[in-house]
């Protein structure tokens, strides 16, 4: 599957961009991969060396040979080939990205209704966070909590993570 051509150029990856930290890195490709709609892995990290890939990267082999598999137990990994590779260049004091490759071998999910499951993408704000954990302890029912959110966020479909985190909180 081809990238997807809606994206704004500013925020797909590519070899120009410099980053202060590999957090920075991090943070720019995951941003880019939920609006894309897949999930990340992190697959290597080293001191100057970050790969990230889309999470259906590689595959699982079947730990019970002779036993047929049941489908809704199969892995989610379809050998995706899409990664990035971050490494700093310490010459110059920064990151880049040496080697990208957007391509995916499955079709992709960008709506915010579905990336807010994926791991790589739930943010839980700690401001957030912090008056949902105040409205817990003065027991304000998990459903008046969620309407509030929803008016923070504009819709329960904008938020970063589920009702099943702010229940297990």
């Amino acid at each position: 599957m081809n990238q997807d051509p809606l994206l704004i150029e500013e925020i797909v990856p590519n070899e120009e961009l410099r980053f202060e930290s590999r957090d920075e890195a991090e943070e720019f490709y995951k941003f880019y991969a939920s609006k894309a709609g897949f999930d990340v892995r992190i697959t290597k990290t080293r001191k100057t060396v970050l790969e990230m890939s889309c999470n259906k990267q590689g595959h699982w082999d079947y730990y019970k040979p002779g036993e047929e598999r049941v489908q809704e137990k199969m892995s989610m990994r379809c050998e995706c080939k899409a990664f990035v590779k971050a490494k700093w260049n310490q010459k110059k004091g920064y990151w880049f990205f040496e080697r990208i490759r957007l391509e995916h071998t499955h079709p992709l999910h960008p709506s915010p209704s579905l990336t807010q499951y994926m791991k790589s993408h739930k943010n839980q704000d700690p401001t957030i966070m912090g008056i949902v954990d105040q409205m817990h302890r003065c027991d304000v029912p998990l459903k008046a909590t969620v309407n509030v959110l929803s008016d923070i966020y504009g819709g329960r479909q904008n938020f970063t993570f589920t009702e099943r985190d702010l229940k297990n909180r």
